[in-house]
């Protein structure tokens, strides 16, 4: 047949990884900034990653800033205009109303045409982080004297290199969003402040006491995260050693005995992994309350104080609370679980 190889395949018929995520450059990037880390007093691995992968975030921050607090914000004051001409206001004139109508559709397309290539570019430096990280683990393990390796089991090195390391690809995907939602925020009550008056700082009062709230519920977070992997790395040592010493068990009929102490692993495991889901649950529930308690707070304060609502105020204020919504009440909650997160992660590797 034609384009069959008889001879099979070897390394040279695969094609390279690019340079950029080559597992050997990148592990002894790394491993140059941790051994420059460990010359220091109180060496964390967290900083090793930082000099070493943070410099590539700047470009895929940028371009978030440049969304965050231009595009998504110019969208809801171009359809201002549009509005204005349809409510009658004189100085806004059919010409104007058009350019306007069209800014709203091309901050859409420039959105979308900015937003994916570089969430893409930020998924990949976690990418790299989590290639790194498991290589220099690899490398290290190597390496391990006898007395090194009864204090760690197989079952964790395995846990960490599994399933520990997925964290820095959902970190990389949220961790603009820690600088974004302060400053999209501020552009925000701005803007609704030249709309509503001090009425829009109702609104911000009621959004202050919900940031610490979130920095309570990620330090809730990183501590049962903490649990969980203690939990995790016991479940699999346990398991590690039943299957070891499985002829002896079977011999002496043990079966039951160590079914029930797997089972009562799992279940103090799964446990705690509830825990975590319900604190996930409450902040998807403040995704959907929090932006409707503001807006109706704005409003009455707005109304209730004399002013006459307009299409425009009401539109216009709407939709730059559900861009405001979605960054403080979702991606700035994420920001900071998965930073907690990772830290734990950075502990457990270190």
């Amino acid at each position: 047949m034609v384009g069959v190889r008889k001879n099979g395949l070897d390394m040279d018929d695969m094609s390279r990884c690019p340079k950029a995520v080559d597992a050997q450059r990148i592990c002894n990037l790394l491993e140059k900034n941790w051994r420059y880390e460990c010359r220091k007093k109180r060496p964390k691995f967290w900083r090793a990653l930082f000099w070493t992968f943070g410099k590539h975030y700047i470009l895929p921050f940028c371009v978030f800033l440049f969304e965050e607090s231009i595009i998504r914000i110019a969208q809801p004051i171009l359809l201002g205009y549009v509005i204005d001409y349809f409510s009658g206001v004189p100085a806004v004139t059919y010409q104007e109303a058009c350019v306007a109508a069209a800014g709203v559709c091309l901050c859409s397309a420039l959105f979308i045409t900015l937003h994916h290539p570089m969430l893409v570019f930020s998924q990949e430096v976690g990418m790299r982080m989590r290639i790194a990280s498991c290589a220099l683990m690899y490398k290290k393990s190597l390496k391990l004297s006898r007395a090194s390796l009864g204090k760690t089991t197989v079952g964790q090195i395995v846990n960490i290199m599994s399933n520990d390391v997925n964290r820095f690809d959902e970190f990389s995907t949220f961790v603009h969003y820690l600088v974004l939602g302060p400053v999209q925020a501020v552009i925000v009550s701005y803007i609704m402040y030249t709309h509503l008056g001090w009425s829009a700082f109702v609104g911000v009062a009621l959004l202050v006491p919900f940031i610490p709230f979130q920095l309570f519920i990620g330090k809730l977070f990183s501590m049962f995260r903490q649990m969980t992997a203690k939990l995790s790395d016991n479940r699999l040592r346990l398991m590690t050693e039943i299957i070891s010493g499985m002829r002896v068990i079977k011999m002496y009929a043990w079966e039951q005995p160590f079914a029930e102490l797997v089972a009562n692993a799992r279940k103090s495991e799964v446990g705690r992994i509830q825990w975590s889901c319900m604190l996930k649950a409450v902040n998807l529930s403040m995704f959907f309350v929090t932006s409707r308690v503001i807006l109706f707070a704005c409003f009455i304060t707005y109304v209730l104080t004399g002013n006459v609502l307009t299409a425009k105020a009401v539109f216009v204020t709407m939709a730059l609370f559900n861009t405001l919504r979605i960054t403080l009440t979702l991606l700035f909650p994420n920001a900071i679980t998965q930073w907690a997160e990772s830290r734990v992660t950075c502990d457990r590797i270190q």
